[in-house]
Order: structure tokens, then sequence, then C-alpha cells
């Protein structure tokens, strides 16, 4: 077939080019690399492997082979379809804490075969950029690559970042040739193939360098402090934005950049599409032409009810009225057309907590193809399969194909055998309401072969709990770990926001929806009392000792572990946090100004006429003097300084607090080494406060007498 025939060499491609791209190592241009260890080594999964029935390891976790990497949030799916339909393409990305670096691997496989081939690695994570507040952040979580086939299927097209930047590469599919195809001196924000396959094309921001320019010529007058400043990643102003994207071309045989044609900036972006209802989202254009997509009943209402709506090619708009697809009150996950009817995807059931596929023709009901309780992520149609990264509780992500008429499922590839063989222990998903009547759920771990003859010592994970279990929000809380150390877990999921328990209409824009929550700290009350909720109906499931109970969390999870530690600090023996903390300090002054002006929007009080009840009930730092719950804090450098307020005053109070910080991550830390010891120590730090007889096989270390010496001050000066 012409689609497997051998690739034709680049004509601009040098003999000593050629073998650059071969042999580069873009790992060993990461911050605090190791050696010179391939992090590739074994980045796909042996078949060969024999069976272990060991339990889990903190390795496992952290060198767990991803597709999409081990966020679960983005919805842009890391699957490229070939374009005879019987190919795919994607990234394999596997931790190496022992080189502190990430494998990066495009593969190939056929729909048919067990498993994919390598056909080009390098290359490290790609940090997702956000403008928030206006500020261009880097956010420390990964995203998503996904390849782009030429319309021959002999070549993908992808990004790959080396030495810092982000750069479209084209690879031969049979894995014969890969080589750099840009040279931008910024990031390549998304990549894709010309019609005609004689251009390869890419998206990139406009006007960053120019804005960074700036701001250096700025700072030899002094930079200007204002809402670009967020002093707690620095002083440096940021880049505003967002910026317009530009959309060019490069020619493959000159190696020109030209500026994308008007059909190609629509292959790359979201084409506009005139005469669509304000409010429509998730709009989508089949090759036959025709448009699906949902819209709001009330676009300028918050939460407004959704339907979803289909209009054919020459055709009027037809609206689903059956009750799958109407009067939703959230979005739904993805809608595709298949050429006979809307396949779409959407949560529901109690607190959403089920995923369900869902089949319909104009003129038909609704059917219901497929209901889980797992979750569907980074779905891609091609015939009459729709190709899906899956992942359940005890289940890392592997590639499902679905069926579009009978919603059979069959797994196409499973890149971490292993976890088939390791010893997990029982779990139970467990339903409950928090104190507004608001629904959530959590999933409960017991460590393996626990027979309930003891009570068990638990740790409450925050604050996402679909898919697979494996460390909460930021993922640096190691469920299974911990099960596998003694330990029951209670995996929660927080429930709806509090304004959405208010009557419909109450909150009609999100500034308003925001002051409602902050309003008697409500969302923060709502959020608590779920946790206690969750905490007591595991109490009903097993034995738990109530003098040994921690919690945890990442950003608003170390919120709620905070908010615990002022108003419910007799139900909780330890608690660990990745990020901190809310204070009249660290978020108006160190959070910077257009922080400070959200902060005001959604009712916080004014540092000139300060309101200390306000913050009594929330803030560390102004009860210090009271908090005596062990604390680990494990920030990353550019948020460490909205955390040391709160760390001083426990200290100096007396309290047993311990802050590490790790240099080079942001809010999602991602540097493997960082991840492993931030794992071992979380274990270790739970081993000791809450392990049998306080934990007396915690491996000796400067941590663990640190933390004996806190004990032994705490209970001198401390009556519980």
């Amino acid at each position: 077939m012409v689609a497997n025939a051998s690739c034709p060499k680049p004509a601009a491609l040098s003999l000593a080019a050629a073998f650059l791209a071969f042999t580069a190592t873009p790992g060993a241009a990461q911050a605090g690399v190791r050696g010179t260890r391939d992090p590739c080594a074994g980045v796909l999964a042996s078949p060969f492997a024999s069976p272990s029935q060991r339990t889990v390891s903190a390795g496992d976790l952290v060198r767990l082979r991803d597709i999409g990497f081990y966020t679960g949030f983005a919805r842009k799916s890391p699957l490229g379809v070939a374009p005879d339909g019987r190919r795919i393409g994607y990234v394999i990305t596997r931790a190496d804490p022992e080189s502190n670096a990430w494998c990066q691997a495009l593969v190939v496989q056929d729909l048919g075969a067990p498993e994919p081939r390598v056909v080009d690695t390098g290359g490290t994570y790609i940090p997702v950029i956000r403008y928030i507040r206006g500020n261009r952040t880097n956010t420390g979580a990964p995203d998503v690559i996904r390849p782009a086939w030429s319309p021959d299927g002999k070549w993908i097209a992808y990004r790959k970042r080396v030495d810092g930047i982000t750069q479209v590469w084209r690879v031969c599919a049979d894995g014969s040739e890969s080589h750099q195809v840009t040279h931008s001196h910024v990031d390549v924000a998304d990549t894709g193939w010309s019609p005609d396959g004689k251009s390869v094309l890419f998206t990139r921001e406009t006007g960053v360098l120019e804005a960074d320019e700036a701001i250096k010529q700025e700072g030899l007058g002094g930079y200007h402090f204002d809402a670009r400043t967020t002093p707690f990643s620095g002083m440096e102003p940021a880049v505003s934005g967002p910026r317009p994207l530009e959309y060019l071309a490069v020619d493959l045989t000159t190696g020109k950049v030209r500026p994308a044609t008007e059909n190609e900036r629509h292959i790359l972006g979201e084409p506009t599409f005139e005469g669509l209802p304000a409010g429509s989202s998730n709009v989508t254009q089949s090759r036959d032409g025709t448009l699906i997509w949902t819209t709001a009943s009330d676009p300028k209402l918050l939460m407004s009810p959704r339907t979803i709506w289909l209009k054919n090619s020459g055709g009027p708009a037809v609206a689903c009225t059956a009750p799958a697809c109407r009067d939703m009150k959230r979005d739904v996950e993805a809608l595709f057309w298949d050429g006979t009817a809307v396949l779409f995807l959407k949560r529901e059931g109690w607190a959403d907590a089920r995923t369900v596929l869902y089949r319909w023709a104009p003129g038909a009901a609704a059917r219901r193809l497929l209901e889980t309780e797992d979750i569907l992520m980074g779905c891609t149609l091609t015939g009459k399969h729709l190709l899906c990264a899956r992942e359940g509780t005890r289940q890392p992500r592997r590639i499902v194909s679905i069926d579009t008429r009978t919603g059979k499922e069959t797994v196409i590839y499973d890149p971490n055998p292993v976890f088939q063989h390791l010893r997990l222990g029982r779990t139970k998903r467990l339903y409950w309401r928090n104190r507004y009547g608001l629904p959530a759920f959590g999933d409960l771990v017991l460590p393996p072969g626990y027979a309930g003859n003891k009570p068990l010592p638990l740790i409450v994970v925050q604050y996402i709990t679909r898919g697979f279990l494996r460390g909460g929000t930021g993922d640096e809380y190691p469920i299974w770990l911990f099960a596998a150390h003694g330990f029951a877990v209670l995996s929660v999921q927080t429930p709806p926001m509090f304004h959405e328990s208010l009557p419909a209409g109450t909150a009609r824009t999100w500034q308003e929806a925001e002051a409602a929550d902050t309003k008697g700290w409500r969302e923060r009350w709502s959020t608590l009392t779920s946790v206690l909720a969750g905490i007591a109906a595991a109490k009903k499931e097993v034995p738990i000792d109530p003098a040994r109970i921690g919690i945890t969390g990442l950003s608003d999870g170390a919120t709620t572990v905070q908010f615990a530690l002022v108003n419910a600090p007799n139900t909780f023996a330890a608690a660990a946090v990745s990020s901190c903390c809310m204070g009249p300090v660290s978020m108006r002054v160190t959070g910077g100004p257009a922080f400070y002006a959200q902060l005001r929007g959604a009712g916080y009080p004014s540092l000139a006429k300060d309101d200390p009840a306000f913050w009594k009930a929330l803030s560390l730092a102004e009860n210090a003097g009271r908090i005596r719950v062990p604390l680990l804090m494990q920030l990353a450098d550019h948020e460490a300084l909205l955390g040391l307020d709160a760390y001083t005053l426990l200290h100096d109070h007396g309290a047993p607090v311990d802050l590490f910080v790790f240099p080079g991550e942001y809010h999602t830390k991602a540097q493997p080494a960082h991840r492993l010891a931030i794992y071992e120590r979380n274990l270790a730090w739970f081993d000791f406060w809450l392990g049998e007889l306080g934990g007396p096989d915690v491996p000796q270390s400067d941590d663990v007498r640190r933390w004996r010496e806190m004990r032994e001050s705490l209970a001198t000066t401390h009556t519980p």
C-alpha cells in the first residue's frame, strides 16, 4: 500500500543534521538531570514480563507509562488517526527519577496489532501556559501532544520540546527518519498538515518576544508595580494577554515559512460558524458538512441548562428533545457525528459520578450505549468506532475502541500490564450529602489482605476521584502506596460549588457566584462538611481509628486542609499540603494587584479596613497559636512565598510544621526526581504520625529525627 511505502529523504536534510536528529537526548537539557541514563529505556512494557504478586511501590506509580500525560483534565485527544483509519499515532511518556528526565516516545500502532512500535524519542514534557488574571503563567501541568498524519499516511508531525523550546518535528511513520521542521523563536502551540501534504502547519503566540524585551527594557528604569506582577512567583512583570495566535506554514521543499491560508487556518483552529445562537459550544463540523453543537437556554445565566442541536448541510437546525440531551445542567464531554447519528459523552447520576455514551439519530430516541464509573477522555472517531483513553479506580489509562452501534468495547493497548498482577486492596465507592444537601462521593481503598480485624488509620486524598486512583489532584499523595503500607485511604470528589445549591438565577455571573460562595465561607464549609461526611461514611464500612486520621491537598484541596485545621482540628492527627496558604498577607500582598482585585470583587476585605473576624475562620497565620496538628508543606519554589507567613507563625508558636521547597517547579510539580521524593516523604510523614506506635518502621533519616523532636516538644507543651 502507498501508505506503508518508505519515506523519501528530505532534500534539505544534511547527513550531519540527520545524525543530530537521531542522536539528540533532550532530557539532558532539563534542570537537575543526573547522569546520561536513557530515560526511554523500557518505555514499552515487555510482553514477556513475569506476573508479580507484590504490592505497589513508589517507583511503580512514578514510572507509569502515560498516554496524554498523567493529568486527566484536558479534553484534547492524544490520539492521531491515520488517513487509512487503520493506524494510530500517540506519545507515551514515562518519568525516570534516576536521571530526573522524561521519556517522550512517539509510537505507531496498527489497530489490529497487540502493541505499538516506537518511531521517535526525545524531548521533555511541554508545560501548559495559560493567562491567569491576564498574566502569562507556566502552570507546570503537562500539555497533551496530538500527532498529525500527512494526507498520504507516510509522515507524522508532532511537537517536541528540546533545549527549552517547543518545535515541530516530522517523523517517518515507519521510524526510519526524524528531523526538526520549525525553528521558531517561541513555542509552537499546535501543528497539522496542508491538504496537499506539501506543507506543515503550525501556530504560535504573537508578540511574546517583543513584550518580553519591552519588560527587560522597562527594568533598566525600574519595573512599575501593577497587575502584571505576581510577587510569589517573582517581581518581574509577566507578559500580558491572552495574545492572538499566528497561523503559519512551512514548505517542506524549500523550508520557507509563509502565512497559512484561510482553509489551513481552519485545520488548526476552531472555525467560526455564522448563524449559531449565542452561547453555543462544542461546535463540531464533520466532513459531510453536518454541524453539531450545544447551546444554553439563557446565555447570560450562569449554569444555564444546555441542549444538543444538529444541522445537516442545507437543512434546518434540529434540537434533540430526548431527556438525555436537553436541559443538561452541565455541558457534554464530547460530541461526534458518524454520518447517521450524533454520539455524545456526558456525566450523569449521583454528583455526576458516571460517564455515559449515547447515540441519537434525528427522529429517534437517544440510546444509551455504555455506562461506567470509569472516565473516558480524549476520544476521537474513526469509522464506526470511538477510540478513547479509559481508566478506572484500579486500572491505569489504556486505549480502547468502542463500537458506535453496539457499545461493545475492545482494548487496543494497555501500557501498564503489571497492574493486572500487583496486589491491590479492595475498593468501594461511597456516596453522601454535605451540610447544604449537595451530593458527593468518594472511593474507599483498603490495605491488601485487610480482614477487618483491627481499626485502620485513614488518609483523605483530594479532590478529584475520577479514573485511576493515583495521587489525587497534582498527583502527590500515592493512594495505592498508602494502602500497601496499612492505611485506609478515602479519595474524595469535591461536591458541586455552594452557589449551585441556591435557587436558579440567584448567581447570574461568576463574580456573583464567587461572592455567594465567599460570604460566611460557605464554599469552604460546603467542602469541609463533605469531607467530614465522607469520613463518617467510611467509618460505617470498616473500623477507622478516630485518633489516626490524616488529610492532604493541593490548590483548592490545600485550602480545604487549612480550613479543616482551623475549624475541625480534633478530627485530624496529621496533614500535608502541596501549596499554601490563603491568608490576609499571603493573598492580598504576595498575590499581587490582579489577585487582590479579584479577591475584592469576591467580597474579601480591603487592607485599609481589615476584618480580623473574616480571616479568623480560615487563616493558619491568624490561628497559629492554637493549631497543633502536624503539618507537612512541600511547595514549588514559584509559589512558596504564599506559605511563608503561615509557616513562620506556626513554627514560632511551637506547632509541628515542616517545609520543603522544590526548585524549578510551578503549581503542578513535574520533575521526576521531585515526584519520587514527594511520594516517599508523604508516606514517611504519615507513617510517623499515624502509623502504629508512632511509626517505628519508618527508616531513620534527618527528616525523622526532626519529626521526633517535634513530637517530643509537642508532648511537653500541648494538652489535647
